[in-house]
């Protein structure tokens, strides 16, 4: 597993020298998301989409460790650290290309009417999507931390069991797991068995009204939604996303054809 952060190429480069000016200062630094996930689940590099990182050092504090590690580097390039305010999620670009290299976000802290970090390994893993998203690699010290307990047990069964990390009650909640989760079965539907019983019998709960509930939020709720929605299946036709939502029980079928009406786009069926 640690062959991902030990080869030569830019990003496992300049992650290394990020690790090492934040443990000079006393924080920790994790792996996290898809990478831990796929890697101990026997799956291969290529299935590695994106590197995504946690710690306990506040998006500023990383965005001036990614800085430095450039200095450091020596190389001519200019990476981009830039800290989004509504998210406190800390992305760092490659000149001239819009995919991200590296995504940083502090231990979340819930239960605040807005966006923070600097809790522990437990509560961070209750604010997050999906147990097999909660698995923490430390790359240093070689360690898969746990947090939520059940991370492994989901990923190592005869099937991946997509599981939210809480029964979360909010409306806003449920919709953005809603269509996190019909992102992965889409993704996952080719090549992955998945056990979806413990996921269907908590959204098939939801209430009749969820995309209502959600639209009395406000407009800019609604817009985020929709961007969340552009984020997770922009390359998904239509057919497919309303297939799987409808697993899901009416409430996510409602949610996404709602989404699929107001974004306004067309993806053809593969």
């Amino acid at each position: 597993m640690n062959d991902l952060l030990t080869d030569g190429s830019r990003p496992a480069r300049v992650l290394r020298r990020i690790a090492r000016t934040l443990r000079a200062s006393g924080h920790e630094l994790w792996l996290s998301g898809g990478a831990p996930r796929e890697l101990l689940a026997g799956r291969g590099r290529e299935a590695i989409r994106d590197l995504d990182l946690t710690g306990t050092a506040p998006a500023g504090r990383f965005a001036e460790a990614a800085r430095q590690a450039v200095e450091e580097d020596g190389e001519t390039y200019e990476l981009r650290p830039r800290v989004s305010p509504d998210t406190l999620v800390c992305t760092v670009f490659e000149p001239d290309r819009p995919s991200s290299l590296i995504d940083y976000r502090g231990l979340g802290l819930g239960d605040m009417p807005f966006p923070a970090t600097g809790t522990d390994l437990t509560a961070d893993s209750r604010q997050r999507d999906f147990t097999v998203n909660s698995l923490l690699y430390d790359f240093e010290r070689h360690l898969v931390i746990d947090a939520s307990g059940k991370g492994l047990r989901h990923l190592s069964g005869p099937a991946r069991a997509l599981v939210p990390c809480e029964p979360f009650t909010d409306p806003v909640i449920r919709a953005e797991l809603a269509l996190r989760a019909v992102k992965f079965l889409v993704r996952w539907a080719d090549d992955i068995e998945v056990d979806t019983d413990e996921l269907s019998a908590w959204t098939r709960e939801f209430p009749h009204d969820l995309t209502d509930l959600v639209r009395r939020r406000g407009e800019r709720t609604w817009a985020r939604l929709q961007a969340l929605h552009h984020d997770c299946l922009s390359d998904a036709p239509e057919d497919q996303q309303k297939a799987v939502a409808k697993t899901l029980g009416p409430a996510v079928q409602q949610l996404i054809e709602a989404l699929l009406r107001t974004t306004g786009r067309t993806v053809e069926p593969r």
